[in-house]
């Protein structure tokens, strides 16, 4: 179940892609203004996961996702029926903070169910899942936009929600014990403060929290500048907008089951090393070929290829993180995901307010794949 749901909340910010052009349009207003409706995305995840996590190492796992899973389908809504492009970012606010949710208790729950070795069989799975949003988001979202307006694919995430809340209600188990442990405190702000700090006294942790954060930045960038860029610039529809996505999440799940089968035989280190080596090279490939001639296939290659490392990458960095036993589950969830959350702030307000070209979105990718490589090398 929370893998499932885990798809549907990445759903929520890849099927509406291949419509944003329509809507700067609609609402009569800049590219720049509906960028942020992904900047709204990531403000909404990013503004509660620091609490999110203590709240339910204290209260438990099972109640603080279904307090989430009401706000993400209240947001879904808001954004269905938006009458201007300001109630849709409030709308994105209030998905962020129902995908804020999903993220901390995933990664809390597999903390708690699982030993080690599994662990990092279920991260891969579960970010091979969620990779599937981005690669069929598009494509959804591209022939809904055949038949109606931008609006059905807000209101088709929003039934399907539904259907998901009633599900996770009916199944989802409580993965933290209903008794307290002893050593639980009490939720306070204090106590949460002092936590984190102990936290980011951790230079290993915070080295691989930056590195993920990085690499997340960085294909933040594409998923805002991609369509603007393909379909604006270089003239592709909505439809085969989604197939080219299609390509590069596929990379992604490519890069996950690469890790999948040779993490135990090549060792996590030298796969993220490999990584962040795809990344840069990637992305300086774009970049320069792109200063030379501007193509879709100059494009949509190296972000396959970012894709690909990003996919290597995930689930080794994201169980580094989580292998740090002398933290709470909830406190761990919490930083991955605000990590994910600052990155993904900057970097769409970066390409908010840079022109949408392959050569100004491939030198901000190079710009974070280069700050993960230092990170992961020298922090």
């Amino acid at each position: 179940m929370l893998i499932s749901y885990g798809f549907l909340a990445g759903l929520s910010n890849d099927i509406y892609l291949p419509g944003m052009p329509i809507m700067v349009d609609y609402f009569d207003t800049t590219d720049q203004m509906v960028q942020l409706t992904l900047t709204a995305w990531v403000v909404g995840i990013g503004s509660l996961q620091i609490f999110m996590g203590p709240w339910s190492d204290y209260y438990g796992r099972r109640p603080t996702l279904i307090w989430g899973g009401g706000a993400f389908l209240l947001g879904t809504f808001v954004c269905a029926i938006a009458p201007n492009i300001y109630v849709l970012l409030l709308g994105r606010v209030l998905q962020g903070f129902g995908v804020c949710s999903i993220m901390v208790i995933t990664f809390a729950a597999m903390k708690e169910v699982f030993d080690v070795e599994n662990r990092m069989k279920w991260l891969v799975y579960y970010n091979m899942t969620r990779s599937l949003a981005p690669l069929i988001g598009p494509v959804i979202g591209g022939y809904v936009l055949l038949f109606f307006t931008w609006r059905a694919n807000f209101m088709l995430i929003f039934i399907a929600g539904v259907i998901s809340f009633l599900a996770l209600l009916w199944l989802l188990p409580e993965t933290k014990p209903r008794e307290r442990a002893p050593d639980t405190k009490p939720f306070n702000l204090k106590l949460i403060v002092d936590s984190y700090k102990l936290a980011l006294r951790d230079r290993a942790l915070i080295r691989y929290l930056l590195t993920y954060g990085g690499i997340f930045a960085g294909i933040m960038v594409y998923l805002t500048a991609g369509a603007f860029i393909l379909i604006e610039r270089l003239g592709v529809s909505e439809q085969m907008f989604g197939y080219y996505q299609f390509a590069i999440s596929g990379a992604y799940i490519v890069g996950a089951f690469f890790t999948k089968k040779m993490h135990n035989k090549l060792g996590v280190n030298k796969i993220i090393m490999m990584s962040i080596g795809f990344v840069i090279a990637a992305t300086a490939s774009m970049m320069l070929l792109n200063l030379w001639q501007e193509t879709i296939w100059f494009v949509v290659l190296p972000v396959a290829v970012f894709s690909l490392g990003f996919g290597m990458s995930s689930a080794p960095l994201n169980d580094k993180v989580l292998a740090h036993e002398h933290f709470a589950g909830g406190i761990l969830g919490g930083l991955i995901g605000l990590s994910m959350s600052i990155s993904g702030f900057f970097a769409t307000i970066i390409v908010s307010f840079t022109p949408d070209t392959a050569f100004t979105t491939g030198l901000i990718m190079l710009g974070f794949g280069l700050f993960s490589w230092w990170a992961y090398r020298y922090y």
